[in-house]
């Protein structure tokens, strides 16, 4: 377990490998980290450990998992669950090689995930989130949004900012409640915008079906490929190309 006085930092990262990550918001001004090592020897166990480092006003919190083996590979194994309590306004970067990671009521910089699951509630700031595959959930965002995603379903509800998604190459897409919505290319699934205060943007549309309802602005689509594209309640204009 380790602690630190959240008034001396204005940032921490969280740099981790294998296992589950929950970062949560509270009122105290103290950094809590506690960690739940497992491993499949005593001997692995060991060499493994939670260290922190200061950079200026800037913490570094890195999970040491040994380099012969880390995951689950037959009978070896070596993950680190990590549970942090941080400050609401502390900006949270996280980087992560496998597992899920939960955020919740965080000052959300960043998160960087190989693979799992990534689910992220009332988060504020302007974040950017990466995921190779598994599934990306935001709920109840105060900010602008940035998503790169290889495969897995993207879904996020109620962003005040804009939600940019430059690139998805597989999985559904569902952006309910944004300030505007921005997707640049999308390789494969459905597309579903609704309720967006400004305009929507859609750049470049692979396959599967488009659904846009309630757009205050314009709603644009650059280039169309196969599927359906529809739109209900647009107060601006609606441009959609033929294939």
């Amino acid at each position: 377990r380790l602690e630190f006085d959240g008034d001396v930092y204005e940032s921490m990262s969280l740099q981790a490998l294998a296992g589950h990550r929950d970062v949560r918001g509270r009122e105290s001004n103290t950094i809590e980290i506690t960690g739940r090592l497992c491993a499949d020897s005593a001997d692995r166990l060991e060499t493994m450990d939670i260290e922190g480092t200061t950079y200026g006003r800037a913490l570094e919190v890195t999970v040491v998992i040994p380099r012969n083996g880390w995951g689950g590979w037959g009978n070896e194994y070596a993950y680190v669950d990590v549970e942090a309590r941080v400050p609401h306004g502390l900006g949270v970067a996280i980087r992560d090689s496998s597992g899920d990671v939960e955020v919740d009521g965080i000052n959300l910089l960043s998160v960087d995930d190989s693979s799992g699951r990534i689910r992220t509630r009332r988060t504020t700031g302007d974040a950017m989130i990466g995921d190779s595959s598994g599934d990306i959930h935001v709920s109840e965002h105060e900010g602008s949004l940035e998503i790169e995603d290889s495969s897995g379903m993207i879904d996020v509800r109620n962003v005040s900012g804009l939600v940019l998604i430059p690139a998805d190459s597989s999985g559904d897409i569902r952006v309910h409640g944004a300030g505007d919505v921005s997707i640049e290319r999308d390789g494969s699934g459905d597309i579903e915008v609704a309720n967006v205060r400004n305009g929507v943007r859609i750049g470049s549309d692979g396959s599967g079906n488009v659904k846009v309802v309630g757009v205050e602005g314009d709603f644009r689509v650059s280039r169309k490929g196969s599927g359906n594209v529809s739109s209900k309640d647009v107060l601006g204009m609606v441009e959609v190309p033929h294939r």
